[in-house]
């Protein structure tokens, strides 16, 4: 781990990476993460769930504005707020 990570941070730990979120990268400028979509996160109707898109932006979020206040001395940040928003028009359910 780079020395501007927390010590106590476990990228291993947590609903990203028991959905198989993995990071790559880990800076106070830069964190680069990949998820492999399968399965585990469709909808019944096939599509991604949107919840997976709120997991992937509050965990990179988060662990991006810890690092950077860590290595800042503002070892602070919990939590971010999204609020997603979806729209797919290819979905037709039928009139």
């Amino acid at each position: 781990m780079p020395s501007s990570v927390p010590p106590d941070f476990d990228p291993g730990h947590g609903l990203f990476s028991v959905l198989g979120g993995e990071f790559e990268e880990l800076s106070a400028d830069r964190v680069v993460a990949v998820m492999d979509i399968d399965e585990r996160h469709l909808q019944p109707f096939g599509l991604v769930h949107g919840g997976i898109y709120c997991v992937i932006v509050e965990t990179l979020g988060s662990v991006g504005a810890s690092i950077w206040g860590y290595a800042h001395g503002q070892y602070a940040a919990v939590g971010i707020a999204n609020s997603p928003s979806e729209s797919d028009d290819s979905l037709d359910v039928g009139a």
